[in-house]
């Protein structure tokens, strides 16, 4: 009886059916989680990179035209990056006197958030900030 059984045993971890269907099913989930995560990372890169080259963008505009009022810089920060979801986008434009020179800083801060969402990783700020001297 115990003969059998040993042999029923053997006979079941011998057998390699289905074995690739296994691995496979192992896997697959951790070679996607890193594919998603390099895309994830590459995403939040560019994404870093479009809110310093907004900020920039609108500080410039400030330093040439000193008609622009702090709302119209905002505006100007949300048209250059509109692809953003605007309720996670903060925007402040402080005009400021230092040395009897006038100065502008632009700061946006982005709530950043991964398409990961099965990772269990909160939303994090991506921020950004220009200072520029404002016209005579």
């Amino acid at each position: 009886m115990q003969n059998r059984g040993a042999k029923i045993w053997r006979r079941l971890l011998d057998d390699r059916h289905g074995s690739i269907a296994v691995e496979f099913a192992i896997a697959v989930p951790v070679l996607l989680t890193a594919m998603l995560g390099v895309i994830e990372i590459g995403r939040l890169f560019w994404t870093r990179h479009a809110l310093e080259f907004a900020v920039e963008e609108t500080a410039r505009a400030a330093m040439i035209d000193k008609t622009l009022t702090s709302q119209m810089l905002v505006q100007k920060v949300g048209q250059k990056i509109s692809w953003v979801d605007s309720d996670d986008l903060s925007v402040v434009v402080q005009f400021t006197t230092e040395s009897g020179k006038g100065y502008t800083t632009v700061t946006a801060t982005y709530q950043f958030a991964l398409m990961l969402g099965y990772l269990g990783i909160n939303p994090f700020s991506l921020s950004a900030s220009a200072h520029v001297p404002r016209p005579p």
